[in-house]
């Protein structure tokens, strides 16, 4: 041991080891962002100094899952085994917590939010959530992450506030919750990379939105059950997109060009809407990876038929992997995986995944029997995980 080891020795001996008591606010406030809030928020019962490094905390990370009045009475099943009416708001002792921690802190003018990862199990009412997002935007925010799991059926849970587009700085907006979200006019973020919206009503201003103008920047995009009003268009060509999950309806035929697309995972509403597949596979020549998630896709009368003339040119260039979730033996899924089959000239491995309570060897000998027809792609069949 060296002289400054030595000496370094000594003094932690003569603090009796309470090193943490020797640092800056600002380093334990950034150890403490990597804890969950909850967590970070119980050091203030070890001293009067640790009682307002909360407040200065840069990540926040807020779940009533680690504050639930009576966990035991949450989701629970009844005698019959169906489960019962889920409670409309999340914990009293949660709302109190976040208007301690994010509202306090903004009536403080205090240090500001870079991120908030919010998880709320049921939505919370209007004047809660809009407050909550309010008082973490600054102009320094670089991550925003909101999730309402449980919401009812056709209910909106308010107006989500338009500053949202006056964050420069944000990198990361991820939202799921059918909530209102209004677009200025001249809205623009222009460092965002990440944008994925989920089950929400979009209002826009009579205009062609373009994507490409709001968020130049922008290379992974997911748009799930989304509602547009009040759009005369939407314009998702992005030079520099690299990953995209998309519901096909919500596109409709649309569909811009995706130069720079590797990476692309689709789901549908119903089975005719797969017919947008060709199209939209022709419009991202680049593309290597393919997953179709069919969980939530219902079958119709109108059912699914790809016209033998289709052009695939895109399919046959560069795609060599597909993966097919949620498969269960209808018609339709049959039909989607023979097209992929006959028109993947450089297709090399299909991997199918269906719930064990969906399987049957009948499904599986189709199967087997459908890629005999193509030997230069390996099909593979495996239960969901």
């Amino acid at each position: 041991m060296n002289s400054s080891d030595a000496k370094f020795a000594r003094q932690t001996s003569d603090d009796n080891g309470d090193t943490l008591s020797t640092l800056h606010d600002s380093i334990l406030s950034h150890i403490l962002s990597f804890l969950p809030t909850k967590l970070a928020a119980s050091t203030s019962i070890l001293s009067t100094r640790w009682k307002h490094i909360i407040f200065s905390v840069p990540r926040l990370d807020l779940d009533d899952s680690f504050l639930l009045n009576n966990p035991q009475k949450e989701d629970v099943e009844d005698d019959e085994g169906e489960e019962a009416q889920p409670q409309s708001q999340p914990p009293q002792n949660f709302i109190e917590f976040v208007n301690r921690i994010l509202l306090s802190r903004w009536a403080r003018d205090s240090f500001p939010v870079y991120e908030l990862r919010l998880r709320c199990r049921h939505m919370p009412r209007n004047v809660l959530l809009k407050s909550w997002i309010s008082a973490s935007l600054s102009p320094n925010i670089r991550h925003l992450d909101v999730c309402i799991e449980k919401q009812k059926d056709h209910t909106i849970g308010g107006v989500l506030p338009s500053e949202l587009f006056s964050c420069k700085a944000l990198e990361v907006l991820k939202f799921r919750g059918r909530v209102v979200l209004k677009i200025p006019k001249l809205a623009s973020l222009p460092k965002l990379k990440v944008l994925r919206l989920e089950l929400l009503i979009l209002i826009g201003d009579s205009t062609t939105w373009k994507f490409s103008e709001k968020f130049p920047m922008l290379d992974d995009l997911k748009l799930d059950s989304i509602s547009l009003r009040n759009f005369s268009g939407l314009d998702i060509s992005l030079p520099l997109l690299r990953e995209l999950e998309l519901g096909l309806f919500d596109l409709g035929r649309s569909l811009p060009e995706f130069r720079n697309l590797t990476y692309e995972e689709i789901m549908a509403s119903h089975d005719y809407e797969w017919q947008l597949l060709p199209d939209l596979l022709q419009r991202a020549p680049n593309l290597e990876m393919l997953v179709c998630d069919l969980e939530k896709c219902k079958r119709t009368s109108r059912g699914l038929e790809y016209p033998e003339e289709t052009e695939t040119l895109s399919l046959a260039q560069h795609l060599r992997e597909v993966k097919i979730s949620h498969f269960v033996g209808l018609e339709f899924e049959f039909k989607l995986v023979r097209y992929i089959l006959k028109h993947g000239k450089v297709l090399e491995n299909i991997t199918i995944r269906a719930s064990e309570d969906d399987y049957s060897s009948s499904i599986w000998k189709k199967l087997f029997k459908l890629s005999a027809c193509f030997q230069n792609c390996v099909v593979d069949f495996k239960f969901e995980e």
